[in-house]
């Protein structure tokens, strides 16, 4: 049920909106007093206990400067900028002990420029960059011990180029190219102590020609050449 509640400045009046099983506000906002479908000024959402659920502000029906969001027992759970009713600027989402979960930057509201995540203890998760709303460039992934998991190619959102990933210990894992997100050309599996463990040569995403198996010192077990069959 919506009602308009009393004056504020000249222009605008508040207007709130409560929730149909008790007597709690849910949301509440500005808005031109003579045409209140327009939002003029601070916005807030609730939740059932009371407690802020979010702050925003409008200019002229469209969202301007400062977001905010929150859990419901009061820690920050999000701040982002606005510009011309579009996310514009750095975007953070935060866990509820109040590490960050991810920083971003929008343009526009597309994804344009840095992009990171955290895990929960604080170590980096996720780095990589934007362009034009598409995941491009070296992206790299870590274990939540802070290590480096992997280091992607992207374009356009799709593996493309060179990829390497490693185990914990630092040790690397695989090594190959991408190609329109599939596996293309020679790529490298190795065990943990860093001894080849694999060659193959793969073909969109299939092995395609020689591959070659070792053991754990390094030495080569077994040779075959596999072949993709056309049709």
């Amino acid at each position: 049920m919506a009602a308009i509640c009393s004056c504020t400045a000249d222009k605008t009046t508040i207007i709130e909106k409560r929730y149909r099983d008790s007597d709690q506000v849910q949301f509440q906002y500005h808005a031109m007093k003579d045409d209140t479908s327009v939002k003029h000024g601070e916005w807030k959402a609730f939740y059932g206990s009371g407690n802020l659920e979010e702050n925003k502000t409008y200019v002229d029906d469209k969202l301007e400067g400062l977001g905010t969001a929150y859990y419901e027992s009061g820690e920050l759970l999000e701040k982002l900028s606005y510009k011309n009713d579009s996310i514009d600027g750095l975007r953070q989402m935060f866990y509820s002990n109040g590490q960050v979960m991810t920083e971003e930057s929008r343009r526009m509201d597309e994804w344009h420029g840095q992009y990171k995540s955290f895990y929960e203890n604080g170590n980096l998760k996720e780095e990589g960059n934007y362009e034009d709303n598409f995941m491009s460039g070296v992206w790299k992934f870590y274990f939540e011990s802070g290590k480096l998991k992997e280091e992607i190619t992207f374009l356009y959102n799709e593996e493309n180029g060179p990829a390497t990933i490693y185990f914990e210990n630092g040790e690397t894992a695989a090594k190959g190219n991408y190609k329109a997100a599939l596996e293309e050309g020679k790529w490298q599996f190795f065990h943990e102590n860093g001894k080849l463990r694999k060659e193959a040569y793969f073909l969109n995403g299939k092995v395609d020609g020689p591959e070659s198996y070792y053991n754990e010192e390094g030495e080569l077990i077994e040779n075959v050449v596999v072949k993709i069959e056309e049709g």
